[in-house]
């Protein structure tokens, strides 16, 4: 005789654990890295002025690049939501019209979302290279800066290169070109309304700075020797919510319980 333990379909069991994987590999972790900032004090003068010099000179070599990005993609996503808004979608009819509306409220969602992120690369060079430094604790409070601006730095690029970034384009795309599919048969206007916002989404993320990632690992990594803090980004832009998920036994089989 045959028992079953399970009631709940392959499929099913199969759409639980991928969720859970999936959850478990979202969820943050604690983790340990050496302190940047608590050995400031200890340093030498000559030390804290060769820091303050390498950090600006990162700052430096990325720069071009920096701005590049920055205004070069938030002028274009300008130019394109106004073409949008005040050309196309006004001329057009239908599905047309639809999609330039569309269009234009995700070019300037993500026009925001590069002005709305600290942009440390383009200006924190010449801040630190002004800052007072005539004394040894102002040159201290030089080198605290310059550690705080490529942390930022740091923050940022991570920011755009999160899975949430590649996620989101793909989602409002699917979204809107799945309601422009059904309300209108026009496949090739739903063939870019799927498409475009994806591909231009990766093109922007291929293109982003990613220096000051690695930088700032290398930095915290050979700063303060032995001293070791919180693996966690200090900025509050960057706080997540912690994610808990597991299998429970249910009436039916198993079922996922998530805790947010």
């Amino acid at each position: 005789m045959k028992h079953r333990h399970l009631s709940l379909p392959r499929a099913r069991m199969a759409l639980i654990f991928l969720l859970a994987l999936t959850a478990c590999a979202c969820s943050p972790r604690t983790a340990e890295a050496q302190d940047a900032y608590g050995c400031v004090d200890e340093l030498d003068d000559d030390e804290v002025a060769r820091r303050t010099r390498a950090i600006a000179r990162e700052f430096r070599s990325h720069e071009r690049h920096a701005r590049a990005f920055r205004f070069g993609w938030t002028s274009l996503f300008a130019v394109f939501a106004a073409a949008e808004f005040a050309f196309i979608g006004p001329r057009a009819e239908g599905a047309q019209r639809w999609n330039a509306y569309i269009s234009g409220v995700g070019a300037t969602s993500a026009m925001v979302q590069l002005l709305a992120l600290p942009m440390p690369e383009v200006w924190a060079r010449r801040r630190i290279e002004r800052m007072p430094s005539g004394t040894p604790e102002q040159r201290r409070a030089q080198l605290r800066y310059a550690l705080d601006a490529l942390e930022s730095a740091a923050n940022s690029d991570r920011i755009i290169h999160t899975p949430l970034s590649h996620a989101s384009a793909i989602i409002w795309s699917v979204g809107w070109g799945t309601l422009l599919s059904v309300k209108f048969d026009n496949p090739l206007v739903a063939a870019m309304a799927f498409l475009g916002g994806p591909v231009i989404n990766e093109v922007r993320i291929f293109t982003a700075p990613n220096w000051a990632t690695q930088a700032w690992l290398r930095t915290r990594a050979g700063f303060c020797w032995d001293r070791y803090v919180d693996d966690a980004p200090r900025d509050a832009y960057w706080d997540e919510p912690e994610t808990e998920a597991r299998l429970v036994p249910t009436f039916g089989g198993l079922g996922l319980h998530l805790t947010f």
